[in-house]
């Protein structure tokens, strides 16, 4: 009887050190993991500036294979496949984050990469969304009047560029160009997407 109690007792206090040691072991892992995390992300964003398209792609892969619930790694990743071109990728990680607070822009880049694949009527919307949540962006304003016009609604792109204008933004002269465009009737070429 007492032998057994003796084991019991060993048990206990085995298994004690054992989930102290694993306790105290976990953050050194998790911080070794965010370190490594950060290294490949700095690698895929130098590669994206690089031109080196499928590098940028493995490196930020394969933080999202350690991390994949970090909502940021697919941010990330939405700008790179979007800059190498890659724009339905793009589309596919900037839905899902758009309606998550931390990200109150997806929507706005994701408009930009509907638009590089000529869907101005999805990239309206967009814009459309995120100048709702009470962002009073010149620049948005601008984008959301190129695709309206792009997308043949004249009017509506017009009505834009007025409601932008009405902000005072550092993009008034964007804006006043863009409009003299559509009233005249010239040509007018659409943003470089994702280009800040």
């Amino acid at each position: 009887m007492k032998l057994k109690k003796i084991f019991k007792t060993l048990y206990v206090f085995i298994f004690l050190i054992a989930l102290s040691v694993s306790v105290s072991c976990r953050p050194v892992y998790a911080a070794d993991s965010d370190r490594y995390v950060d290294a490949l992300v700095k690698k895929a964003e130098n590669y994206s500036r690089l031109k080196k398209d499928s590098l940028a792609l493995m490196h930020i892969n394969q933080a999202i294979k350690i991390q994949p619930k970090n909502p940021s790694l697919y941010y990330k990743r939405a700008f790179i496949t979007g800059k190498a071109g890659y724009y339905t990728f793009s589309i596919k990680d900037f839905s899902k984050l758009v309606n998550n607070p931390g990200f109150p822009h997806a929507v706005r880049f994701r408009g930009d990469c509907f638009m590089a694949l000529n869907r101005m009527n999805m990239a309206a919307k967009d814009y459309k969304a995120f100048l709702k949540k009470g962002y009073k962006d010149g620049k948005v304003w601008s984008y959301l009047a190129e695709a309206l016009y792009l997308a043949g609604e004249r009017q509506q792109a017009l009505a834009a560029i007025n409601k932008g204008l009405s902000f005072k933004s550092h993009w008034r002269p964007r804006l006043l160009d863009l409009k003299k465009k559509i009233v005249s009737g010239e040509s007018v070429e659409p943003h470089k997407p994702l280009s800040n």
